[in-house]
C-alpha cells in the first residue's frame, strides 16, 4: 500500500493505480429493435452500474424500448447536462447533484422520482477475525482503543466519503473530535480502491455503503449505522430540461415492484 500526499495534517490519500476519469465509461447495448424506437439516453452516475445493467433489460422487455446509458461520476454528468448534453435522464446515487441541477434550471422538481435508499456500513476483509457487532458504537470503540487506521473514500471526491466522515461526529463521545482524528483515517481515492483496499487486508476496517459492501468479493459487513445517525442516502432519477417526456415510463419503472425487488436485492431500501 502506498500512501501519497497528505490532506489537512497526516490524512493519508491511498492510491491504487491511476485516478481515471471519463466522460463515458461504458454504455449498455442496445440491440433487436424497430429502427422507430428511439432509445431513451440516461447519464448514471457509476455506482450504480450494477442495478442499473439489472434493470435496463427488464425495461426494455417490458416496453421494447431500448436504453442507453452513460456512466461516470455524478458531479461530471451533472456539469455535462448544466453545459447543455442532450439527455433524457439523469440517475445518481447523490442527490445532491440532482438538488443543485434543479437549483441551475435543469431539471424540475416535478420530474425527480427517488427511487431508493442506501445506507453506511463497516466492512472488514472476508477473513477477518473482526466479527459482526449488533451496535456499531462496539467496533467504533474497539478501533479508537486500537492502531487500525479506518478506511474512507476520499470525502473531497466522494459522496460517500464525505458522509462516512461526517457520521464519525455522532459518535464523538466514543471516537473523539474528528480534528484528533486525522492520523488515523485513510483514505482512498474512491469506493472501488476502498473495496479492494479492505479485500486485500491492507485495510482491517472502512465505511462505505451498504450496496457497495453487498456487491463486492472478499470483504463482509461487520456494524451498521443507524440511518439516524447520518443523512439520507437517496437514490434520485430526474427527467431533464431536455429530456423526452417518453422518459417519464422509465422514471415510473423505478418505483414499480419489479424493479423495487431488484433493488432491495442489491441491498436498497424502499422509499
Amino acid at each position: 500500500m502506498s500512501y501519497i500526499g497528505h490532506i489537512r495534517g497526516r490524512v493519508h490519500l491511498l492510491r491504487a493505480g491511476l485516478y481515471l476519469t471519463a466522460a463515458f465509461l461504458a454504455v449498455l447495448p442496445v440491440h433487436g429493435y424497430s429502427q422507430d424506437s428511439r432509445p431513451i439516453s440516461v447519464y448514471a452516475s457509476e455506482t450504480l452500474r450494477l442495478v442499473l445493467e439489472d434493470l435496463g433489460p427488464l425495461y426494455e422487455a417490458r416496453t421494447q424500448t431500448p436504453i442507453e446509458v452513460f456512466y461516470s461520476k455524478s458531479s461530471d454528468l451533472a456539469r455535462r447536462i448544466a453545459s447543455g448534453a442532450p439527455v433524457d435522464l439523469f440517475v445518481t446515487g447523490d442527490i445532491e447533484w440532482a438538488t443543485w441541477l434543479q437549483a441551475q434550471g435543469f431539471v424540475r422538481a416535478e420530474d425527480r422520482l427517488i427511487f431508493a435508499i442506501d445506507r453506511l456500513v463497516m466492512i472488514a476483509p472476508e477473513n477477518s477475525p473482526v466479527e459482526p457487532v449488533p451496535a456499531v458504537e462496539l467496533l467504533l470503540s474497539e478501533w479508537r482503543n486500537s492502531e487500525e487506521l479506518l478506511g474512507l473514500a476520499d470525502p473531497e471526491r466522494n459522496g460517500a466519503g464525505l458522509r462516512a466522515r461526517n457520521v464519525l461526529t455522532a459518535f464523538q463521545d466514543i471516537v473523539g473530535p474528528l480534528d484528533a482524528l486525522e492520523d488515523r483515517l485513510a483514505l482512498a481515492e474512491d469506493r472501488a480502491v476502498l473495496k479492494r483496499l479492505v479485500k486485500r487486508g491492507e485495510l482491517g476496517l472502512a465505511i462505505t455503503y451498504l450496496t457497495e459492501a453487498k456487491s463486492a468479493d472478499g470483504v463482509k459487513v461487520v456494524a451498521r449505522f443507524d440511518p439516524a445517525d447520518h443523512q439520507p442516502i437517496l437514490a434520485v432519477a430526474a427527467r431533464t430540461k431536455l429530456g423526452n417526456a417518453e422518459a417519464d415510463s422509465f422514471l415510473a419503472f423505478l418505483g414499480s415492484p419489479e424493479a423495487q425487488t431488484v433493488l432491495m436485492r442489491a441491498g436498497f431500501e424502499t422509499p
